[in-house]
């Protein structure tokens, strides 16, 4: 559009390309936020003109994923929770990647995960070695499942799974636990 003239009342959108090098903050937008102000100024103006900007939500819309585990005791094996409240869809065959250094357990993969939601979806856990000391839970929807925008969600991997709380204390808010997320809607990184 001609951005040299802009009547009153118009309504517009302004895409910038990813190549301008802009790039979404790791742990998503959240919606009704109004951290994103644009500033627009014109010689009809007596000063610049400032907005809250309507931007798409993206990642998590109610707060970030929260982990929890019982029971709480170092060096044994737990039952692990997950609980998380995601803008966009996940498909079937899509996952769900937790990073947890310094937990310990023999590999697994297809295990039945228990699920608590809004709607009804199974999910199958698999555990994995990546390096030394750092390991990957994957939670995977099967074929003909899928988890739809803005749901909370709980995921709870059993105890008899044979995962082990690490040898130390987990710290609360460790920027060590990531969330992984990559999805046809969304993608996500976040701790």
């Amino acid at each position: 559009p001609d951005l040299s003239v802009v009547t009153s009342g118009s309504r517009m959108t302004i895409r910038i390309p990813s190549a301008v090098g802009i790039r979404l903050p790791p742990e998503g937008i959240m919606p009704d936020g109004t951290q994103y102000i644009a500033t627009m100024s014109s010689p009809s103006l007596q000063g610049p003109l400032s907005f809250i900007l309507n931007v798409q939500p993206l990642g998590f819309i109610r707060s970030p994923p929260v982990m929890s585990f019982h029971p709480k005791t170092v060096s044994s094996p737990a039952s692990l929770s997950f609980s998380f409240s995601l803008a966009f869809r996940l498909l079937e065959f899509e996952s769900l990647r937790f990073e947890l250094p310094d937990f310990s357990g023999a590999p697994f993969g297809d295990f039945d995960v228990q699920v608590n939601s809004s709607s009804a979806f199974r999910m199958k856990a698999s555990w994995r070695t990546s390096g030394k000391s750092s390991n990957v839970l994957i939670f995977t929807l099967p074929e003909n499942q899928e988890i739809e925008a803005c749901q909370h969600v709980q995921i709870t991997l059993a105890r008899d799974a044979g995962i082990h709380l690490p040898r130390r204390a987990v710290e609360a808010n460790s920027p060590r636990y990531r969330m992984h997320i990559s999805s046809r809607f969304g993608v996500l990184n976040s701790q």
